[in-house]
């Protein structure tokens, strides 16, 4: 399962890392451990996932890795910051392919990348900002209207109430 059925992409070395080691933990989780120490004993080793499966590159970079890949399900927690500086990769990318951005989101950003990326009948779980609902700038609306059009939503859960008690420094509604 690990080898066939499991990608992801962060432009963090380290985050890909700890992805690849919760990964490795739940597997093992699924194991007694004396199997484990009889894996271990003959010789089976955990498959290298980071560089393979998991790999650290720019999600929006054409040169990626699963550039044309496409997926049954897609879960992913994106950034919620918006870009400072010059123009990024995302905002190129979301350009090229007319999709809206508010305020340089790069969830929003991320929104469209996932579906770019998921088969027909698939289904994409992100955990994004509440501002992607609750922000009523213009460029937010048209995003939301584009992404209510484009997608089937079948259900949105406000974390909102919860962000102190998940993320003690929390400072946004987020």
């Amino acid at each position: 399962i690990l080898k066939k059925s499991i990608w992801g992409v962060d432009i963090s070395v380290v985050a890909c890392h700890i992805a690849a080691f919760s990964l490795y933990l739940a597997m093992l989780n699924y194991l007694n451990p004396r199997d484990i120490i009889e894996l271990k004993e003959s010789g089976v080793r955990l498959p290298p996932l980071v560089g393979s499966n998991i790999m650290a590159m720019d999600f929006f970079d054409s040169n990626c890795s699963i550039h044309e890949m496409t997926f049954d399900l897609i879960i992913g927690n994106p950034p919620w910051a918006a870009a400072t500086g010059k123009r990024t990769e995302f905002e190129r990318w979301a350009k090229d392919n007319e999709y809206p951005i508010a305020a340089r989101s790069i969830a929003q950003a991320f929104v469209w990348k996932a579906g770019a990326h998921v088969k027909e009948g698939g289904q994409i779980t992100l955990l994004l900002p509440s501002n992607l609902l609750y922000n009523h700038s213009q460029k937010h609306l048209d995003f939301k209207k584009t992404w209510f059009r484009k997608f089937s939503i079948n259900k949105i859960i406000n974390l909102t109430d919860l962000r102190h008690f998940l993320f003690s420094e929390a400072v946004g509604p987020g």
